[in-house]
């Protein structure tokens, strides 16, 4: 943290401390009420803009989803007409028929005249029964003959036609040439149809061997203006072709231009979604758009953001005022409460101040109910407890001090050091230096640990190992052959504990659970971690005990020291508590079991 930033917090700390209780609780209520509602608002309100945006747009995206599958099904409308008519033999035996070689003039006119009446029938027809909508039809056949279903009085339809020609297909290797968006050919209906979107097509064989001529269809632009023509007037549709040139749209002003020189927006590549756009000036404007089927066109709408969110805007500033005012109230009834609460307060911290804590409290408890009465009634309470604590503590400092002076005056007995000397003397009279080395390297370790002076806590490891030394010397001097076997998870081996807290147990079991006992006994130390305690388990196959209490005396010259069963019990509790200690089952002829309940350290359990 900067030296700045610290020195800065150290000031706001301190200047805060030294604040009387109201203005602390007024400040805590800015804090705890005022400033989460303010963030509360904040965020609801623009969680509720983006939720109502996402419905709308959601909304918006359903809707010129449906146009565009509605514009996409006049599309192969067209389409459909487009092959029907490729496919017709009779157009196609009709265009192809031609007067015999020796007909005169009127003969020829008045073929070509039943040709076009057939073909324009065919048309009409076509019309009537596939389209549904206004749509202009034309067959140019072989020899230049326009054979249409509306009339031929078009201005300058030759130039309108000149570009559907045989080559022009061959050209782009497509059967289907679009035209997106032109101007109306046909002269009585330019005015008020003035651009139409055009589809042509060339009329061959099923092998695309011979041509017969060239099919082109119009429909005029207004058919699809209405499929795409919004129902609320604050929104704006448009169709783009795939070069982004209008060709239908909500507004007349925009046909024929390209959407970017409307809106300079770039579209994702998805082929439907939505994105809220920013022009130069800033003006929000949400764009939703799909694309056709089968097609690179697109239907899309737009609609202005100021639009969307003015009525969501009203609301706010309405429910600004309404959280303005109920903040206003609060802050009135926060410093009432505040006030009722420091007063009675400072009244009491200025008679808590002249309470002599090294006095019990004298007199009854105060009757009152709120929360001064409780202040008043825990602060005497807790004074009573502290008193009752500091002597149950020096009683226990006193008895835990007793405790391990007599520990430290019985740890060896002299009769145990003695024999152990004497045996070490004659196994080197009797020529065993191996064994009278071994016995004094393993009187060593006992020595060191009980005549050393050391830690009172030692790790697990280091405790099982001076048991296994004490055992083994038990070996060498009597010739008593049992196993000491240790099973401790490898989590638990430096966990510390009392100097010399097992080996009495341990001792008990050897002296009196094996005694007249010279091979066959087996000693087993366990111990596991649960969640919150260790246990430690001393299981020997000995004899066991009786209903009698172990005899704690006797056999002075086996012991090493003189802590007893009971003795090592007190101690757990002193150091650990009231909740651990021993627990000590046994049956006769079988056994003895000993569980030491000890807690896990405090930094292990979290």
């Amino acid at each position: 943290m900067p030296v700045a930033l610290k020195q800065f917090y150290r000031t706001i700390q301190r200047r805060f401390s030294n604040l009387n209780i109201f203005h602390k609780l007024i400040i805590a209520f800015m804090f705890v009420i005022a400033l989460p509602t303010a963030i509360l608002y904040y965020f609801s309100l623009a969680t509720t803009r983006e939720i109502i945006i996402k419905q709308v747009c959601g909304d918006t995206l359903n809707s010129i989803e449906l146009v565009a599958n509605s514009v996409n099904y006049e599309l192969k409308k067209m389409i459909s007409v487009a092959l029907y008519v490729n496919h017709d033999q009779n157009i196609k035996e009709i265009i192809n028929q031609q007067p015999a070689s020796w007909a005169n003039a009127k003969t020829r006119n008045l073929y070509q005249l039943e040709r076009i009446n057939k073909v324009s029938g065919i048309l009409e027809n076509i019309a009537f029964t596939t389209m549904g909508t206004r749509c202009y039809m034309t067959v140019i056949t072989q020899d230049g003959a326009k054979i249409t279903n509306w009339p031929l009085d078009a201005v300058s339809e030759d130039d309108y036609f000149k570009d559907y020609t045989f080559e022009a297909f061959h050209e782009k290797d497509n059967r289907l040439l679009w035209r997106s968006l032109e101007p109306n050919y046909v002269r009585s209906n330019a005015q008020f149809e003035p651009y139409v979107l055009t589809l042509a097509t060339v009329i061959t064989d099923s092998w695309w061997r011979k041509e017969y001529g060239i099919f082109v269809i119009s429909v005029p632009g207004n058919e699809f203006n209405k499929i795409i023509s919004p129902l609320d007037p604050q929104q704006q549709r448009v169709m783009l072709d795939e070069k982004g040139l209008v060709i239908s749209s909500s507004n007349p002003r925009w046909l024929n231009r390209t959407f970017s020189s409307i809106h300079q927006a770039e579209f994702p590549d998805n082929r439907k979604g939505y994105f809220i756009f920013k022009d130069r000036r800033g003006a929000k404007s949400i764009i939703t758009y799909a694309t056709i089927a089968n097609m690179n066109w697109r239907v899309v709408n737009i609609r202005s953001y100021a639009s969307l969110t003015a009525q969501l805007n009203k609301t706010t500033d309405r429910l600004l005022l309404v959280n303005l005012l109920c903040l206003a109230i609060f802050f009135g009834i926060s410093s009432f409460i505040a006030r009722s609460i420091s007063a009675p307060l400072k009244k009491l911290t200025q008679r808590m101040l002249h309470f002599d804590l090294d006095e019990a409290p004298a007199g009854p408890l105060p009757e009152r109910k709120d929360e001064v009465g409780i202040l008043e009634r825990s602060f005497l309470v807790m004074k009573e407890n502290i008193h009752a604590l500091v002597q149950e503590n020096q009683a226990k400092e006193r008895k835990k001090k007793d405790a391990e002076l007599k520990a430290l005056q019985a740890q060896i007995r002299p009769h145990f050091l003695f024999n152990t000397l004497n045996a070490v003397r004659w196994a080197a009279l009797n020529n065993n230096p191996q064994k009278a080395a071994t016995m004094v390297l393993l009187l060593t370790k006992l020595l060191k640990m009980t005549l050393v002076k050391g830690e009172e806590f030692i790790p697990l490891a280091l405790e099982i190992e001076n048991l296994q030394s004490y055992a083994e010397i038990f070996r060498l001097r009597h010739g008593t052959q049992f196993e000491l076997l240790c099973e401790l998870d490898e989590e638990i081996l430096q966990y510390r504990i009392p100097r010399l807290l097992l080996q009495p147990l341990v001792e008990n079991a050897i002296i009196h659970g094996f005694e007249n006992l010279k091979s066959g006994g087996v000693i087993r130390i366990n111990a596991r971690k649960s969640e919150c305690q260790i246990v430690i388990t001393i299981r020997d196959n000995g004899k066991g005990i009786a209903d009698h209490p172990l005899p704690q005396e006797g056999k002075k010259d086996l012991k090493f020291s003189g802590m007893g069963i009971q003795n090592v019990a007190e101690r757990i509790k002193l150091y650990y508590g009231e909740e651990y200690g021993l627990k000590l089952s046994s049956e006769p002829g079988r056994g003895t079991t000993i569980e030491v309940t000890l807690p896990v350290p405090a930094e292990e359990a979290e």
